[in-house]
């Protein structure tokens, strides 16, 4: 079960399962220190991997389907299902109002439109999906049209795009999703294409770890960033703690990949990044609602996971947040078997 697939490599399933579990974290409230050091990187992280695994395009269409499928189709699939269950959940305190007829069609017309809607906080992390999708097809963009620009310089582009536009999102709040985001998504995709893991020698990775490390200590004093609010760090920061983060995260998974235990669990969380990015708020509930019963503490329609009142809260959350998606996930390949096999019988 946890066996990787075959020409996969472990230290970026590796890295993967170390950012989504930094993902959970950063949304649970976990002591501050601990809160803006995973802020100031572990989103471009992401991207970042996903550049990593991205292969030079040869049928566009292809290749456009793929995305749509493995991108587009999980956030309506997750958002409908979170749809029919909203008012079930706002009956047990998780949301906060009944949807209406007329909101339930406009939240199903939001998700088939890539969105998410203010109303539907269970959907919040899936906002990833539409960012990834379309610095994807910046990707496709740059290797169909703009292949001249070495990828060492393209990276620069959508970056560069991203801060000249960054004064607008106050004013026309659609651009921050819609476009600027992306557009630091795509820059971090592109170096992520570069391959920079692959021409780094695990000495030179640990090397560079090590320069990274106080770079990450010291950084949180002069804030920290929030990609999604664009709440950033002036721009030589932001991306020198995105690279210390990336560099550390990926030597971290090198040592890591030498210890059979641990990378075979770490890479199989890694794998199903998208199950955790999905479900870890709603997978904090049962958390917090054992807070409600037995401490009178929280409410189960909280943004995120419980407050800094139960110390060890935070972490109950954070593992809750990663083991039941896991369990969710094994629950619906199993029955995805079980259906397949009557259909063939």
């Amino acid at each position: 079960m946890l066996s990787a697939p075959p020409k996969r490599d472990p230290v970026i399933d590796i890295a993967k399962g170390l950012g989504i579990m930094l993902v959970v974290f950063g949304h649970t409230h976990a002591p501050k220190p601990f809160h803006d050091y995973i802020y100031l990187f572990h989103i471009p992280l992401f991207f970042f991997l996903s550049g990593c695994t991205s292969k030079d395009c040869i049928d566009y269409k292809s290749t456009l389907l793929k995305r749509i499928k493995g991108l587009y189709l999980p956030f309506v699939g997750f958002g409908l299902v979170f749809l029919i269950l909203h008012n079930s959940f706002a009956r047990l305190g998780i949301n906060e109002h009944l949807f209406s007829l007329r909101e339930a069609v406009q939240q199903a017309a939001r998700v088939f439109a890539f969105s998410m809607g203010v109303d539907e906080k269970l959907l919040a992390p899936l906002w990833f999906l539409k960012a990834l999708f379309l610095a994807e097809m910046f990707n496709l963009l740059h290797q169909r049209f703009l292949s001249r620009i070495s990828l060492t310089f393209a990276w620069l582009i959508p970056l560069g795009a991203a801060y000249a536009l960054l004064p607008l999102h106050a004013t026309i709040p659609a651009l921050r999703v819609n476009v600027i985001v992306p557009l630091f998504a795509a820059s971090f995709f592109l170096l992520g294409r570069l391959k920079l893991k692959a021409q780094l020698r695990s000495t030179q990775l640990l090397r560079a770890a090590l320069f990274s490390l106080p770079v990450l200590m010291l950084l949180p004093h002069w804030g920290t960033n929030d990609l999604i609010s664009l709440s950033l760090l002036p721009p030589p920061l932001f991306l020198l703690g995105a690279f210390a983060g990336i560099l550390t995260t990926l030597a971290a998974s090198q040592l890591l990949s030498y210890h059979s235990w641990a990378s075979l669990l770490l890479a199989y969380i890694g794998r199903q990044t998208l199950w955790i990015m999905c479900l870890h708020f709603l997978a904090f509930k049962p958390i917090m609602w054992l807070s409600i019963h037995y401490f009178h503490e929280a409410s189960l329609s909280l943004y995120e996971s419980l407050g800094s009142t139960r110390p060890l809260g935070w972490l109950a959350c954070a593992a809750s947040g990663v083991i039941l998606p896991l369990c969710a996930r094994a629950i619906f390949q199993a029955l995805h078997t079980f259906l397949t096999s009557l259909r063939f019988r």
